[in-house]
C-alpha cells in the first residue's frame, strides 16, 4: 500500500504519528511518504518537507511564502503522479491540503480528510467545496458529521486522538525536582503555540504578564516548547531578569502540574 499523507503543523505531526503508527502496524511494508514532522518520521513516514516549511500564519507571512509553498505544491504533484499513491490522507491545514486535493484530483486517487477544518466556527462555505473532492472525510467531534450528512459528503466519526496521545503525567513533586523549581510557589505555564509568528507576536506579552507576576509573588514560570521548534530560538525571548525554565517533550506534564496557564488558541487550548 502506497499512502501520501500531508500535515501542515505541529498538531498535525502529533495526529498523523498515531495514523503512521497504526497503518504500520497492520501493514508492516506500507509506503508512506509526504509532508510531516519529527512524530511522524520516527514512526516510519518518509518526509518529502518538513512541517516547518509550511509552519506560516497571517496574510504577510502567507503572501511572503507563496513561493515555496507553490514549489512544495508542484513538487508534491510530480512526486504524486509518479509514485501513484493509493491514497491521499490530507491533515487538517486546510488552505494548502483543500487546493491540494482540488489540483491531484485528476489522478484518480483515493482521497481521505482526517480532522476536519473547523467548518462549523468559521468559513461555512468550505464544506460545499469538499464535495466531489473529498472520498470521505473522518472527523474527531460527533456533531461535525452531521454537518457533512447534510452536504452528501461521505462522513465518520473516529474519535479525537489527544485522547489516546494523552499518558500519565508525572506528579508536582517529581516535576519541580526534574526541572529545579520551587514546589511551594505557585507555577505559572506558558503555551505560546508552535508557529514562529505566534511565539513572536505573543510569547513577549505572555512573558510580560508572568514578569508582573515574578514581580508581586515570586511566582515559577515555565514555557512549554513545542517539538517543532530550536531551544537557542526560545531562550532568543528571555531577558534573564527573572526566572524561566523552558520545557521542550513535556508538555503534558507541565499542562497538569501548572496553576494557572496562559495558552495560544488551538490543539493545546484543547
Amino acid at each position: 500500500m502506497r499512502v501520501l499523507i500531508i500535515a501542515g503543523e505541529a498538531s498535525g505531526d502529533l495526529h498523523g504519528a498515531g495514523v503512521v503508527r497504526e497503518l504500520k502496524r497492520r501493514i508492516p511494508d506500507a509506503d508512506i511518504y509526504g509532508i510531516g514532522g519529527d512524530k511522524m518520521e520516527h514512526e516510519g513516514m518518509q518526509l518529502i518537507y518538513h512541517i516547518r516549511e509550511l509552519s506560516v500564519m497571517g496574510f504577510l507571512e502567507v503572501v511572503q511564502h507563496l513561493p515555496v509553498i507553490r514549489s512544495m505544491e508542484r513538487a508534491m504533484m510530480v512526486i504524486a503522479a509518479a509514485r501513484k499513491p493509493d491514497v491521499v490522507l490530507l491533515i487538517d491545514y486546510p488552505g494548502f491540503n483543500l487546493r491540494f486535493a482540488k489540483k491531484i484530483r485528476h489522478l484518480g486517487v483515493k482521497i481521505v480528510y482526517y480532522i476536519s477544518p473547523q467548518v462549523w466556527a468559521w468559513n461555512p462555505g468550505r464544506v460545499k467545496k469538499m464535495k466531489g473532492l473529498i472520498d470521505k472525510m473522518l472527523v474527531v467531534f460527533p456533531f461535525e458529521e452531521e454537518i457533512y450528512k447534510k452536504e452528501g459528503i461521505p462522513v465518520q466519526f473516529v474519535g479525537h486522538p489527544l485522547l489516546e496521545v494523552l499518558e500519565e503525567t508525572q506528579g508536582r513533586a517529581e516535576f519541580c525536582k526534574r526541572y529545579e523549581l520551587d514546589s511551594s510557589k505557585k507555577i505559572i505555564g506558558l503555551f505560546p503555540g508552535s508557529r514562529k509568528q505566534e511565539i513572536e507576536r505573543i510569547l513577549p506579552s505572555m512573558l510580560g504578564a508572568a514578569r508582573i507576576l515574578y514581580a508581586s509573588d515570586e511566582v515559577e514560570t515555565v514555557v512549554g516548547v513545542a517539538p517543532n521548534l530550536d531551544m537557542e530560538y526560545m531562550r532568543s525571548f528571555l531577558r534573564g531578569d527573572f526566572p524561566v525554565k523552558l520545557i521542550q517533550h513535556a508538555t503534558y506534564d507541565a499542562m497538569s502540574n501548572v496553576d494557572a496557564a496562559m495558552v495560544t488558541s488551538g490543539t493545546a487550548t484543547l
